[in-house]
């Protein structure tokens, strides 16, 4: 039976959504052939549409319809069975997950209406929706599509009842949308031509018309803008909300503009940024941190009450008033100003933090009123102050309104009830003398000279270098492998262990030179010690490391390990040790030069570290890498050394401490330095990290 020409074969593989659709072609198409349509006899009409399917089926469709139909065979099954069991075959949609698919539905770019309209069908005739089908099909046309112009037109149109009326409404609302939009191009070129022959005439009149409107309109006097009248006046400012004047005008932009800010930055800067010294320098009001620099505040005592008053923008002083006084505070809470290097100190004022310039040439602490404000103080009672006058250095008397109120200071462990001075005007804010008794005592100058410690010339990064510099001859910074005589390793073995031997395996050519002279290196200072024969042999693994060194490594995985009964020795995680540094400024992380070569093994273990090479057999005199107990070895002895330090963590062979501030940051890594060498551990210079300062950023 010929079938070329008839219909193409079904393919199953992948195409099983398509089964349905192609029985009903297939059944289409046997109705229309000759043999058929003249044929009368139901039974011959059945055998013959059951022939026509087998000769169309494909090789693989036929292969699993017949699987399907077992035990029956293809030619004892009736045609109905076998269309039945093809219809089976294909996948039964979820109505919930059709229906999902039908309500994300929308219409594609440049995808026609009535095409978005089959796809909202087809996907809804899975849904089982029954009677409901068109009504749901309309209202889910009409949601998807993209034109919002035709969407809300259809949405009001009453007349709009089936999916029918849906699709041809908006095929008539697209068309006439396409047509008015040709239309209206045409006319906008047409009425170009006429629009540029009128507008020269036209620009002339307006210009002179839009003069005239002025001069007749009504012109307010607060916000200058016409129309109205001042006492009518309703404009609201865009920059302050304020009725009364436009953002042009707006006093508190202008003010923002003409009064600059100045950052002061917590961190040191380097020695090359030196304040730059005059003869006669001269107050520049566009520059208020210079400006602050040159001012003194005296008692009215030491002022006559006619004496001359000057302004501040016209005054020339020199900078004899006040010279810093580096006193020994915490690192973390002294900062310098970037262009004179003024130390300032942050203390804390009715439990807000604030940033004073250490001035104890001054008498009283003060701050600007506009500092004060931004503070926003709670508990803070301002009352005038009139025993007291802002002089400068040559007793020139500064005209301002001065004001004063009690707040609660609180620096390191030190908590004083102190008056502080507010001052209108763009002044830094200044803890005076009056503060510095209050905090560190009357003789806080004595102590700071008395203080060997205090470098009054060097900044803290030059203390810094001065003292990594000082790091680099001690004990445990040297060259060489350290020896712990305090720690002993020792390998436990199982009861029912036996000895294995494992041959050498081949290193590289490119690495077999440098792997000869590392073991011969390590035979020199003792860490390998070769040997004739021995029960125990484990093959080596050379690890390439980051300066092109060799490290040797017992590959212990099926000889030695599983033969160890070890305790386990908890290792920290990484999310321990950053809890261990929470609120820390300043670090330094010591790195333990090849850690576990650095405790000794115990004497009658060392046979079963044998590794095999191919320079010989060599036993481990100390803790060899590749051994399962060996981190825990090393972590437990770690522990020991640095039990009782704050503030310090380790993990194996990293050692990290952290600090507030400098001076104590210092003395806890030279107490984690002192007992290294006490216990004879060396560390890696070259890997090790000082007094690394870090910003944390909230």
């Amino acid at each position: 039976m010929a079938t070329s020409g008839f219909i193409e074969p079904l393919r199953i593989q992948g195409n099983q959504k398509g089964i349905n659709d192609w029985i009903e072609r297939f059944e289409t198409t046997v109705s229309l052939q000759p043999g058929l349509i003249a044929e009368t006899d139901a039974s011959k009409y059945e055998t013959t549409k059951k022939k026509y399917l087998i000769s169309t089926l494909g090789p693989e469709s036929y292969s699993l319809l017949k699987a399907t139909i077992a035990p029956t065979t293809m030619s004892a099954a009736s045609f109905k069975t076998l269309k039945d069991n093809l219809k089976s075959l294909a996948p039964r949609p979820s109505v919930i997950s059709e229906s999902f698919k039908l309500n994300t539905l929308t219409q594609s770019p440049d995808e026609e209406l009535a095409v978005y309209m089959g796809r909202v069908k087809l996907t809804a005739q899975n849904c089982d929706y029954g009677d409901a089908f068109d009504r749901i099909v309309r209202d889910k046309f009409i949601c998807g599509l993209r034109d919002e112009r035709i969407k809300v037109s259809l949405i009001n149109d009453s007349e709009v009842k089936t999916s029918a009326d849906a699709l041809t409404k908006a095929i008539e609302k697209q068309t006439s949308s396409a047509v008015a939009q040709n239309m209206s191009a045409v006319h906008y070129v047409s009425n170009q031509r006429g629009a540029r022959r009128e507008s020269d005439q036209y620009s002339s009149r307006s210009t002179s018309s839009k003069s005239q409107r002025r001069l007749n309109a009504k012109k307010c006097n607060k916000c200058t803008v016409f129309g109205h009248v001042a006492a009518e006046c309703r404009t609201v400012c865009r920059h302050c909300q304020k009725i009364g004047h436009i953002k042009k005008n707006c006093f508190s932009l202008n003010k923002k503009q003409r009064t600059p800010t100045h950052h002061i930055s917590t961190e040191p800067e380097s020695d090359s940024t030196q304040p730059t010294s005059s003869n006669e320098p001269t107050v520049n009001s566009s520059t208020p941190y210079e400006y602050l620099h040159q001012i003194n505040c005296k008692s009215i005592d030491s002022v006559k009450p006619n004496a001359d008053i000057a302004e501040l923008h016209a005054i020339s002083v020199d900078f004899t008033c006040a010279e810093s006084v580096n006193i020994s505070v915490n690192s973390t809470d002294l900062g310098y100003s970037t262009s004179s290097n003024k130390p300032f100190l942050k203390v804390l004022i009715n439990g807000r933090y604030l940033d004073m310039e250490l001035d104890s040439g001054s008498s009283i602490s003060l701050i600007s009123r506009a500092n004060f404000d931004k503070l926003n103080l709670t508990g803070c009672h301002l009352e005038n102050c009139v025993d007291k006058q802002l002089v400068l250095a040559d007793n020139r008397v500064v005209r301002t309104s001065m004001k004063r109120c009690l707040v609660e200071v609180k620096y390191r462990d030190i908590l004083k009830e102190l008056r502080l001075y507010v001052i209108d005007g763009t002044f830094q804010t200044l803890l005076g003398s009056d503060w510095v008794h209050a905090l560190f005592g009357s003789d806080w100058l004595k102590r700071i000279v008395d203080t060997p410690r205090v470098n009054f010339a060097g900044t803290v990064e030059q203390r810094r270098i001065a003292f990594i510099e000082s790091l680099k001859n001690r004990e445990t910074f040297k060259t060489g492998i350290g020896q712990v005589k305090k720690f002993e390793a020792k390998l436990n073995l199982k009861p029912e262990h036996r000895p294995k031997f494992c041959a050498a395996r081949k290193i590289p050519y490119s690495l077999k030179e440098r792997v000869g002279l590392t073991l011969d290196n390590m035979e020199k200072d003792s860490r390998l010690v070769k040997i004739d024969t021995s029960d125990y042999a484990s093959p080596i693994v050379p690890i390439v490391k980051k300066d092109n060194t060799i490290r040797i490594c017992g590959d212990y995985k099926g000889t030695l390990n599983p033969e160890i009964d070890s305790k386990v020795y908890p290792l920290p995680v990484v999310e321990d040790c950053f809890v261990e540094m929470k609120g820390g400024r300043i670090f330094t992380r010591l790195d333990i030069k090849q850690a576990y070569n650095q405790i000794m093994l115990r004497e009658c273990d060392q046979i079963l570290t044998t590794i095999n090479t191919h320079q010989g057999l060599y036993k481990w005199t100390v803790l060899s890498y590749g051994l399962a107990p060996a981190g825990g070895i090393f972590q437990a002895a770690m522990d020991e050394v640095l039990k009782g330090l704050k503030g310090v963590t380790c993990r194996v062979d990293d050692i990290l401490i952290k600090g507030n501030e400098f001076d104590d940051h210092v003395e806890r890594v030279l107490e984690v330095i002192q007992r290294l060498e006490d216990e004879g551990f060396r560390c890696n210079w070259e890997k090790s990290e000082f007094c690394v300062r870090v910003k944390w950023r909230h």
